[in-house]
């Protein structure tokens, strides 16, 4: 049938009607696609100035300096509104908003909406090493009560047994220190190391055997004081047992040859990022080998050291006199100045934080980070923890029957993690070598020798495993003593016959994913020495600890 005249303009008068949404809708599909990408945009802004806003704690100007910048450098130069806040000591949160609406083809008939994305970043500290404590590395200063050479108010059982350590530039690496030897093979030995062991130096241009340490780093090693969020605590004052190296002093051992300088700065406040801004020195000290090594009988008035009164007793190094609550001040330790003999050498120190300022110190009042220490207390609010970060240096001395050593503090920010402990030149001294977990149970775990091309494999190859309750052994071949010997080396050029000289050993230990329900809200791993035959454990190495993962993470 034929259609009429006044039917077609009926059509023309539908569709002219139907056309505006359809118009509308079309015009907002396009818009929402647009508006979305945008909002990726502006999310992965606010992604970036979280990010960079938490580098810069505990400094909250510092924090939305970063966070601004970045945030100008990834906006595409659009005009956005960036606002960064501190919701606690380690969470930043970032938020950027753009009202400018860009425009669309939905405008003439709906208002543009605002848009707007947050980020909230999050600091994780490097793993804490060593100590809940407000001392390190006293090794057996707690079994005396004398105020300028033991640790008043420290029960015997809350001695350390270890002291901190480093060695000279120019040691040979097998002696423990992984980062400051600048190389390795410095003897003429076979594999084994057998007949007399001449020390050929400790650099190629002294002998063309010598190879440089690939893990030589001059900066050295680096301890924090951290300051808790809620310190309620006055001034306080860092201080350092023993600091030169001093032969007749407990712990430093070795030959008298081949003196260094041992170098120690003090850092105003670290704002936890990395060295392209480094925080304020506030002092820089550089101790040689024999300095004030005396052992003046006259004690220095109120800790303050000087010609024959550094050895063997504390002096003051730093006074804080306005802490930031929440702030990690830091100690450089590097060494420098070393003789081509320096062969064995090493020092030995210990570092703790006195309560009072420097002209009004009152007595060492020893205090815990560790609600569950068992021999010291805890402060939760006026403690400042000393601890190592990243790499510790230690040597372990005169101790007997299976030591257990405080290794690391594990939060519950690294639930779900992998937990790698880095434990160089292991084992002199000892049968085994255990690691018990917060509730003092050993644990299994993954091991793995870091294989360089050429090296040989060490006793019992390059990997394995150890199950729960098991232990690593760190004896290896026996040469007619129970306590282990004759072990195959990396390669020729060692003094040491121990399985694990001069060799980096990495531990993997899978985290539960709930801490706090897994260890009942306790944090603090230990490392267990198994051994030998009445003998005592003397071995000088270096621990480390990281858990996978950035130290700053978006949380939403």
């Amino acid at each position: 049938m034929a259609r009429s005249r006044s039917d077609e303009g009926y059509v023309l008068a539908l569709v002219s009607v139907a056309l505006i949404p359809l118009l509308v809708v079309s015009a907002l599909a396009v818009d929402v696609a647009v508006w979305q990408a945008k909002g990726a945009t502006l999310q992965r802004v606010a992604d970036a100035a979280a990010l960079a806003g938490v580098s810069g704690l505990p400094d909250e100007s510092e924090m939305v300096s970063r966070g601004l910048t970045t945030a100008g450098l990834n906006d595409g130069g659009a005009d956005l509104e960036v606002a960064m806040s501190r919701l606690s000591p380690s969470l930043v949160e970032a938020t950027v908003t753009d009202r400018s609406g860009g425009g669309g083809l939905s405008v003439p008939f709906l208002s543009p909406p605002v848009l707007t994305r947050r980020a909230v970043a999050e600091f994780v500290a490097p793993v804490a090493l060593g100590s809940p404590r407000n001392f390190l590395g006293t090794a057996g200063l707690a079994r005396s009560d004398d105020p300028y050479t033991g640790l008043p108010g420290v029960p015997d059982t809350a001695a350390e047994d270890f002291w901190l350590a480093v060695s000279g530039p120019c040691a040979g690496r097998e002696h423990g220190d992984w980062l400051l030897p600048q190389s390795m093979a410095n003897y003429d030995s076979a594999n084994p190391p057998t007949g007399d062991r001449r020390w050929r130096g400790c650099l190629p241009s002294a002998d063309p055997s010598v190879r440089l340490s690939p893990s030589h780093d001059p900066s050295g090693y680096r301890v924090v004081a951290e300051v808790p969020s809620t310190y309620s605590g006055g001034p306080f004052t860092l201080q350092i047992y023993d600091a030169p190296r001093c032969v007749t002093s407990p712990g430093d051992g070795g030959d008298d040859t081949g003196p260094f300088n041992t170098r120690i700065v003090v850092r105003e406040r670290d704002l936890v990022v990395s060295d392209d801004q480094p925080a304020a020195v506030l002092v820089d000290r550089l101790f040689p080998s024999g300095w004030f090594c005396s052992d003046s009988a006259v004690l220095p008035a109120g800790y303050e050291c000087g010609a024959g009164s550094w050895a063997r007793r504390w002096c003051n190094l730093a006074t804080i006199t306005n802490p930031v609550p929440g702030a990690r001040y830091t100690v450089e330790i590097s060494t420098t100045g070393a003789s081509p003999t320096a062969q064995h050498t090493r020092n030995a120190f210990s570092l703790r934080a006195r309560s009072g300022a420097r002209s009004s110190l009152g007595a060492f009042t020893p205090c815990s980070t560790d609600p569950y220490d068992p021999a010291v207390g805890h402060d939760v609010n006026r403690c400042v923890q000393i601890y190592a970060e990243e790499w510790m240096g230690v040597f372990v001395g005169g101790v007997g029957s299976q030591p257990a050593f405080y290794l690391a503090g594990v939060g519950p920010e690294h639930a779900g993690g992998v937990m790698e402990v880095s434990l160089f030149d292991i084992g002199e001294g000892s049968v085994s070598l255990q690691v018990l977990d917060p509730l003092g149970r050993a644990v299994g775990f993954s091991w793995a020798v870091d294989q360089v091309a050429g090296d040989l494999p060490p006793t019992g190859g390059f990997t394995g495993r150890v199950s729960a309750g098991g232990s690593l052994d760190t004896r290896g071949l026996t040469t007619g003593d129970a306590c282990g010997g004759g072990n195959l080396q990396a390669g020729n050029g060692r003094y040491s016959s121990s399985k694990y000289n001069d060799r980096m050993v990495r531990l993997t230990i899978p985290l539960p994913a709930d801490l706090d329900a897994a260890y009942l809200g306790r944090s603090w791993w230990r490392v267990r020495y198994g051994t030998c035959a009445g003998r005592t454990v003397s071995d000088r190495t270096t621990w480390g600890v990281r858990i996978g993962g950035q130290p700053v993470r978006l949380v939403r």
